[in-house]
């Protein structure tokens, strides 16, 4: 199974992350995202944690170092909160014809 990765550094594009996360599963990709610097802030947007968890193909970890100086408190259980190891695993776990986006 194909794998389409999400590294999410910035919070404004989160309807564009829904759509491209929408086909990926469709098209029975799994999908991996690692939410960073203002990537966190989308943690407190009810409907974009929402979408990610109604996805069970979906594996979030998030940065908790971004979490603490975005002033994020709320833990989501569902989600893994990391270090930038995350991110760094994230991109060398990835195999040929895995694909990786960036926002």
């Amino acid at each position: 199974m194909q794998c389409l990765a999400f590294i999410i550094t910035d919070d404004r594009y989160k309807k564009n992350i829904k759509l491209l996360i929408d086909s990926a599963v469709k098209s029975g990709c799994s999908i991996k995202c690692f939410l960073t610097d203002r990537g966190v802030l989308l943690t407190e947007d009810k409907w974009f944690v929402q979408c990610l968890l109604n996805n069970s193909n979906i594996s979030v970890d998030i940065c908790e170092y971004s979490c603490n100086i975005n002033g994020i408190k709320e833990r989501i259980a569902q989600f893994n909160y990391s270090s930038q190891f995350e991110n760094a695993k994230t991109v060398h776990d990835l195999s040929e014809g895995d694909r990786l986006i960036n926002f």
